[in-house]
């Protein structure tokens, strides 16, 4: 992207119209100067485009549930349902099967943090060519932001956390060690999430065991 900026501005910059060369104009006109300006302002363009172009199909990929474990709709047989407070917002997810697939989960649209309203998406400006996308409560209007240069995919986050976090109470109901108790597990503290609450059918879930 950067080489495409220089080779850019190498070519724009001696078709441009000549300025007068007293004090400042004179700097800016010098040749250097104008080719490391353009170059730096096509580059700023070109990545502003790039990341947004980005962000937006990585948006569709989530809405579509693309992944070896998603749906595009809740299980009709629930095993597990948990709601978890990750990256600001509570994801609720559940765990289960339909009679035509296997076990998958399913995750929600996040919650607000602090009265579980579904959150709506808002777009601010956050500098001249960069945008920056909110979750917004239309309850209570608390606003965090959406994603985090950390996990870009929240959804398939919470996925991987849901499954974790199923599998350690299978364990316990087989009256094995959860996997949170092994030498060098994650502590609480130590997680970067935590269960707000959660439910697991002990009925279904035995099934998982045989």
């Amino acid at each position: 992207m950067l080489l495409v900026s220089v080779l850019a501005a190498a070519y724009l910059v001696p078709n441009l119209p000549s300025l007068p060369s007293n004090g400042l104009l004179g700097v800016i006109q010098n040749p250097s100067v104008l080719a490391v300006l353009f170059a730096l302002l096509i580059f700023l363009v070109l990545r502003g485009l790039y990341t947004g172009i980005t962000r937006a199909f990585q948006d569709s990929q989530l809405s579509r549930g693309v992944g070896a474990t998603s749906s595009r709709s809740p299980p009709s047989n629930e095993i597990y349902r948990i709601d978890i407070s990750y990256l600001g917002v509570v994801w609720r997810a559940q765990n289960g099967y339909n009679r035509r697939s296997g076990n998958y989960t399913y995750v929600h649209d996040p919650m607000c943090l602090k009265c579980l309203t579904e959150l709506d998406t808002k777009t601010r400006r956050k500098y001249v060519l960069w945008t920056a996308k909110q979750w917004r409560c239309p309850s209570c209007g608390y606003t965090t932001a959406k994603g985090s240069r950390s996990d870009s995919r929240p959804r398939k986050s919470v996925e991987r956390i849901v499954e974790g976090e199923l599998a350690d109470r299978v364990a316990q109901l087989a009256g094995e060690e959860s996997l949170k108790d092994v030498e060098g597990g994650s502590s609480a503290e130590d997680r970067d999430y935590k269960v707000v609450n959660d439910h697991l059918d002990n009925r279904e879930a035995r099934k998982l065991l045989n």
